[in-house]
């Protein structure tokens, strides 16, 4: 029946809010707060430490997950 159609769009719209664009609000948030208290320059540092922590990561589990494959014989 179509008003159970719209039953479960309307639930699954809902979903949809709280699952992304809630977390991305949330993030928008935290930065302009973020900014307003450590300014501008210590934002932009966070971040390169952030994503340079990553990339970091990034490259040491690489080389760990070679360590970590088993061939099959």
């Amino acid at each position: 029946m179509i008003t159970v159609d719209i039953q479960r769009f309307s639930t699954h719209l809902a979903a949809i809010y709280s699952n992304m664009a809630k977390p991305v609000l949330d993030v928008i948030l935290y930065n302009y707060q973020l900014s307003q208290n450590v300014g501008a320059e210590g934002l932009l540092l966070l971040t390169i430490g952030v994503q340079t922590s990553a990339a970091l990561r990034e490259r040491l589990s690489a080389s760990q997950r070679k360590l970590s494959v088993v061939p099959n014989l």
